[in-house]
């Protein structure tokens, strides 16, 4: 802390901390728990996609493997980078630099219940539309439905992809989105049509 350097900006203090190796130890801190994550979200989309489909869906162990690197190449660099401007936005806040003040920072920072639920539905939503994407054309699914929770908490975009009806597989709802999440927090999912 004796080399933080004190009144720096937001982007000054994200690179102090980058510099640092932060965002690699963040990385390796996320990823085993991400990957158990993904795999049971992905296990339980091949039983969903399955019964949504009407088939059996096998999906061998090296599929598995190609969609959790996947899943890990694409999205646990972009959970870290957001979780180092957190950090980056606690240290900017710190008047007085101390160790203490440092943890207090970074709990509050980091020791939010709400992003880590958000960071949990967004992925077990984002594996499970991803697996559905290579169980259906399997199954002879070549439109799905973009379906919502149907309650208050729905966005414009969600309700507007889920407005748009039968769509053809793999090309983007009204949003841009090919499959859910459509932001962080999504809990849509994509049905056969």
């Amino acid at each position: 802390m004796a080399k933080y350097p004190s009144g720096t900006t937001p982007a000054e203090a994200q690179a102090w901390l980058a510099a640092r190796g932060v965002a690699r130890q963040i990385i390796n801190g996320l990823l085993p728990v991400l990957i158990r994550m993904w795999r049971s979200a992905l296990e339980a989309g091949v039983q969903a996609g399955s019964e949504s489909a009407g088939v059996q869906a096998q999906v061998s162990n090296q599929e598995y493997q190609d969609l959790l690197n996947q899943l890990a190449h694409r999205w646990v660099a972009q959970i870290a980078t957001a979780t180092l401007v957190i950090l980056a936005q606690a240290l900017t806040g710190l008047t007085v630099l101390s160790i203490a003040a440092l943890v207090a920072a970074m709990a509050a920072a980091l020791g939010s219940p709400g992003r880590a639920k958000q960071i949990a539905m967004t992925e077990v939503t984002r594996a499970m539309a991803l697996i559905a994407q290579r169980i259906y054309p399997s199954a002879g699914i070549i439109r799905v439905r973009w379906v919502t929770e149907h309650d208050a908490r729905v966005c414009a975009l969600c309700d507007a992809n889920e407005a748009a009806g039968p769509w053809p597989l793999g090309v983007p709802f009204p949003s841009g989105a090919p499959f859910p999440p459509q932001h962080p927090g999504c809990r849509c999912a994509i049905v056969p049509a």
